[in-house]
């Protein structure tokens, strides 16, 4: 996941601020985060990086309304689709292990 630089919301700027000045947060966040379904963390990486699901759904070249429906819990779409918008947003779809331990660096 990448900062952003421009159109941050006010969400995405106090939640920058924590996962770099408070690891417990980070580590708090990112478990609650592996919890989530890929759409619901799609979402989650698009608002915190800034990008309008129109910004998004351009680079995908895909109509908004489908990009709305990858973001909609309980979708099931082609992986093909997930790992596009994974290198988009700068993240990798990843199958973690139960129990793994996730160790992020905001830089």
């Amino acid at each position: 996941m990448r900062r952003p630089s421009r159109g941050q919301s006010s969400f995405a700027q106090a939640t920058w601020k924590e996962l770099r000045e408070d690891p417990e947060f980070a580590k708090a966040f990112f478990e609650a985060y592996l919890r989530e379904s890929v759409p619901l963390q799609t979402m989650l990486l698009r608002t915190l990086g800034g990008i309008s699901q129109a910004q998004l759904a351009n680079k995908l070249e895909v109509k908004q309304t489908h990009l709305s429906r990858l973001e909609k819990d309980g979708s099931d779409h082609v992986i093909s689709v997930y790992e596009k918008l994974g290198k988009l947003l700068h993240a990798k779809l990843a199958l973690i292990p139960e129990g793994a331990k996730i160790v992020f660096n905001v830089k």
